[in-house]
């Protein structure tokens, strides 16, 4: 039996939406399982092979390597053998090749791919070999559990922009509509950064003048991009609805270059910028007739010595594909 699971790109942390708001991009990761029985060589019970695309090699600096590690301490090998075991069922041999088209510590959801990969790749077998199934909503709710949140789990899954919060200890998740003139443009850092790095420096609290900073920029971001035109007053407020002070600043002295590349998007036109999940990865919005070919993206980065490649994603909407 051999099957494809594929999952998009994710970008979380968008403006105040720090650990609830996820979008899904149209780059993916392909998932190709194949039953290790038709393999007789093979001896492990989980085995991968790591074929990375075009941006992955674009964005990874010469002296950098690729962390792609075929044993079981992968991401997909330990969420595969998770859901047999929440199961109560025996792991099946099983070999992955894995087509990486997402950079791997830029803030895009790799992390989420893989633990999706895993999850949705032993339901698959378990259905064959078992006739027992999980719904997508339980995957949602073991993946988030492993990921440890949920903004990248839920718009990797289901696709679109998502919303998620916990509720008596249960994951939900919401669509948001995004109906605003805007699209989504900015540069991929050729500069890794570890989410547990970055979550270092992240403040354990806020202050209550903090908290309502945060609030209120989500309500007005979030009316903002249920609107289809824009007036002026409205266009410079998505700009002050985009403002964080949870990670942004915090994570400013990772990414050499990001303060001074947002203020030169901003005054080239973007709407508003934000880091991506927890970097390295910029991402603007802007008006839908910018020509992103009449100006240098990653102009900043290059003068603090940092090479970066553009970035223009389109919204999925479709999330996670299961293709027998």
């Amino acid at each position: 039996m051999e099957f494809t699971v594929s999952i998009p790109a994710t970008s979380a942390n968008i403006g105040p939406g720090f650990d609830v708001w996820g979008i899904a991009f149209g780059l993916r990761n392909r998932f190709t399982a194949v039953f290790s029985e038709q393999i007789p060589q093979i001896q492990r019970i989980c085995n991968l092979e790591f074929i990375p695309g075009e941006l992955v090699l674009q964005t990874t600096a010469k002296n950098d390597a690729i962390n792609l590690e075929n044993n079981d301490n992968n991401l997909i090998c330990k969420s595969y053998f998770s859901l047999f075991e929440k199961a109560g069922f025996p792991p099946e041999k099983v070999f992955v090749k894995v087509h990486v088209e997402i950079p791997l510590e830029r803030g895009l959801g790799s992390s989420s791919t893989a633990i999706l990969a895993g999850m949705i790749i032993a339901n698959e077998i378990m259905r064959k070999k078992h006739s027992f199934v999980y719904t997508m909503d339980d995957i949602f709710q073991f993946a988030s559990t492993y990921e440890g949140h949920p903004d990248n789990i839920g718009p990797a899954l289901y696709g679109g922009w998502i919303n998620s919060m916990k509720i008596n200890g249960k994951y939900v998740r919401m669509q948001i509509p995004l109906k605003a003139p805007v699209k989504i443009m900015g540069i991929i850092p050729h500069r890794p950064l570890l989410t547990s790095k970055a979550r270092e420096v992240v403040p354990a609290s806020l202050s209550m003048e903090d908290v309502t900073f945060h609030t209120s920029r989500t309500g007005a971001l979030g009316y903002l991009l249920s609107r289809p035109e824009w007036n002026a007053s409205e266009a410079e407020l998505f700009r002050v609805a985009m403002d964080d002070v949870i990670h942004q600043n915090q994570r400013a002295d990772y990414i050499p270059g990001m303060k001074e590349t947002f203020r030169y998007w901003k005054d080239n036109g973007a709407y508003g910028a934000y880091l991506s999940g927890a970097g390295t990865t910029l991402l603007g919005f802007w008006p839908m007739d910018m020509d992103e070919k009449k100006l240098d993206l990653s102009r900043k980065m290059k003068e603090m010595g940092v090479d970066a490649t553009g970035f223009f994603p389109r919204i999925d909407g479709e999330g996670a594909i299961l293709e027998i």
